[in-house]
């Protein structure tokens, strides 16, 4: 099953999901969309709860967990002309209930016709997130063809009719809370970094994240975010507290039909290891 990757120190929209996720299990974390200090000892209560080694970082078993009976899909979009993609996006990916969608068409389609096909794709699919793997640099982001791509996301990209107007579509594939995670290196860097992730959020019309640093992945790192990232929303003048308030609440665990157990295993917990 492919997951977000989330430790203490980040901050990004998929956390204040997961905030979300923690208070239906009993937390009463402030939804904020930082991965602090409190998210964190929420986050070891409910692995403490559910058997699991109390790390306090959300991973590949903590997740499913966190999202049991609920719909949260996730979209990864990996560059297979990048011979450098860790397995593990390819591994984890193809044994998910939604299979990838691997870039490998010819250079010449260019971006119009890379980001149709993703909308293709996924039409319908009401996706949680939207990862793109790949390399990256400073306001780019190679999609198909690895570092020789002829046709990268650029800031310049999207002043094409074709392109703007494929992204205007992802509405078609994305979840009203959904999000779009660009796993580049340094892709949100510098002035051409600001300009490139804010001009896709003002076109797609949802929140895009994206590092400021070097991404290695590698199996246990690949659906992490490593180091700093910069958010940027529809709205320009949105922070990130403002698009958490705005979230819906989230159905509450008793009322799943696959839900965990006991609704109050949290509460359990909490009260019987109050300190950390």
């Amino acid at each position: 099953m492919n997951y977000v990757g989330m430790r203490i120190g980040q901050s990004m929209p998929a956390i204040g999901i997961a905030q979300k996720l923690l208070n239906r299990s009993g937390a009463r974390l402030v939804v904020d969309g930082a991965f602090g200090g409190k998210t964190k000892r929420a986050v070891r209560i409910f692995q403490l709860a559910h058997g699991l080694h109390p790390d306090g970082v959300i991973g590949k078993q903590t997740w499913p967990l966190l999202v049991s009976g609920l719909r949260l899909p996730i979209g990864d979009i990996v560059d297979m002309w990048n011979y450098h993609e860790p397995q593990e996006v390819l591994t984890d990916t193809f044994n998910s209930d939604k299979l990838p969608f691997t870039a490998m068409q010819p250079r010449s389609v260019g971006v119009e016709g890379i980001v149709g096909d993703m909308v293709r794709e996924y039409r319908g699919a009401g996706l949680f997130l939207l990862r793109l793997h790949g390399h990256g640099a400073p306001g780019r982001m190679m999609i198909s063809g690895g570092w020789y791509s002829e046709s990268p996301l650029t800031e310049s990209a999207f002043n094409d009719p074709g392109v703007s107007a494929a992204l205007r579509r992802f509405s078609e594939i994305m979840s009203p809370i959904g999000s779009i995670s660009i796993n580049g290196c340094s892709v949100a860097r510098g002035r051409a970094g600001n300009r490139m992730i804010q001009t896709l959020a003002t076109m797609t019309g949802f929140p895009v994240v994206a590092p400021v640093k070097a991404q290695w992945g590698g199996y246990s790192t690949t659906y992490f975010m490593e180091g700093p990232v910069r958010t940027a929303f529809p709205n320009p003048r949105m922070t990130l507290r403002d698009w958490c308030d705005e979230l819906p609440e989230l159905p509450p665990l008793n009322a799943s039909p696959h839900g965990l157990g006991a609704p109050t295993g949290y509460e359990r917990v909490l009260q019987s290891m109050p300190a950390f």
